[in-house]
């Protein structure tokens, strides 16, 4: 009965979110549709690179993606040779993982438009979250069966698995070396080296769905957690928390809250020194920018300093419409890349995010959802030659409102 209960949670979980996914550097995104299919587009024009449809064996409904770290190619043909004859090997995004309502995690290569390795036989429920090691070829995930499992991508195998709560587990992040935070029915932060539990953080009332270290470089944790800061999302929560890890002090209340007007469905955050920058995507489709240096506790809850709104323009026969947003990230040339529209054909632009106005309205045509339109761009779309296995990822049903986080 247990059992039911958590997958009930997990399916109104998996209601309120859809697996899609922004590289760091924004120049892909990935989605999985309700049929299972993978789907790939390049931000910067918005061309659909590859759909992937695996092998019938693997069927199962995605629940998360998540991409790794970048990494060395050595494949022919991708070297970039330096002027001084010497031969550098091109770095750049390549896997991503993709969790399942099976338990299995699927690592998917879009350099080889093919599933590189699979993950089974870890977890007994579906995968809640996905998190990679950014300097070692391991990730981490969590489940409704109460696990966390320490992954090698390589190999395909367990590492260590251990018991992280008395529910279930809904998300998982790397704050330091060899450390983690973990939400179920509270945060916990684990020491990697024992797997013991070093504090406990209590603040919201209803599932922790998304963790996010406020990380100076993502790319290299600190050696210590002492002192770092991450924020807390929860369902049909309106407020973001931040927290500050000190585990010689025994206080598990929040540092600051950022304030939303309805809950958030998608966050994404950039830290530069002190100021620390959110991106918070709503249920309604605005996408609210908060602008705060950390500096200690803040008592009142913080408000967002810009909202973007996206509307049709509308006519003699229509009225302007809202668009809504998908999904949104800070760029490295601190830029806003908005993701709005359907997930059928998105459109993405990038924007300039300017503080000085509360408000931001971008008037835009109102995506077209043609049958026809769909057919003929899909018709474009390269199958990867790689493989002669062509069948389905995930060919269940699964209804979703809001992009994963």
């Amino acid at each position: 009965f247990c059992s039911r209960v958590r997958r009930v949670k997990h399916v109104l979980k998996m209601a309120t979110i859809i697996p899609f996914a922004i590289s760091d550097n924004s120049q892909y995104s990935i989605y999985s549709s309700p049929d299972g299919v993978l789907k790939l587009w390049e931000a910067d024009n918005g061309v659909l690179k590859q759909e992937y449809t695996p092998s019938a064996h693997l069927s199962a409904t995605c629940t998360c993606l998540s991409w790794g770290p970048k990494r060395n190619l050595d494949t022919p043909g991708r070297k970039k040779r330096r002027k001084s004859g010497g031969v550098a090997i091109t770095e750049q995004y390549d896997l991503i993982a993709v969790g399942t309502t099976a338990g299995s995690i699927l690592i998917y290569s879009i350099v080889k438009g093919d599933v590189k390795t699979i993950m089974e036989e870890g977890h007994s429920d579906g995968v809640s979250d996905l998190c990679w090691h950014p300097e070692n070829n391991t990730i981490f995930s969590c489940s409704c069966d109460r696990h966390i499992i320490h992954w090698d991508v390589i190999s395909g195998k367990v590492k260590h698995k251990w018991k992280g709560d008395s529910g279930s587990i809904h998300s998982i992040c790397l704050c330091a070396q060899n450390h983690l935070l973990s939400s179920g029915r509270s945060i916990k932060l684990w020491d990697l080296e024992t797997y013991s539990v070093l504090k406990k953080f209590t603040g919201h009332a209803t599932e922790v769905f998304r963790l996010l270290p406020i990380l100076s470089n993502p790319t290299e944790l600190p050696d210590s957690p002492e002192g770092v800061y991450f924020l807390s999302a929860a369902l049909n929560d309106r407020l973001v928390n931040v927290w500050q890890v000190n585990t010689a002090v025994k206080d598990k209340s929040s540092t600051a809250t950022f304030s939303l007007p309805e809950d958030p469905v998608m966050l994404d955050l950039r830290k530069n020194q002190d100021e620390v920058i959110l991106a918070a995507v709503t249920r309604s489709g605005q996408v609210l920018i908060f602008d705060h240096t950390m500096n200690g506790k803040v008592k009142k809850p913080l408000k967002p300093k810009l909202t973007i709104q996206i509307a049709s323009s509308g006519g003699r026969d229509s009225v302007p419409k809202p668009i809504q947003v998908l999904a949104s990230h800070l760029c490295e040339d601190q830029r806003l890349l908005i993701v709005y529209g359907n997930y059928l054909k998105p459109v993405f632009e990038k924007v300039e995010l300017d503080m000085t106005s509360s408000d931001m309205c971008l008037i835009r045509d109102e995506p077209v959802l043609s049958t026809m339109k769909q057919q003929g761009d899909v018709a474009k779309v390269k199958t990867p030659t790689v493989t002669n296995d062509v069948t389905v990822l995930a060919p269940e049903n699964t209804v979703a409102s809001g992009p994963s986080l």
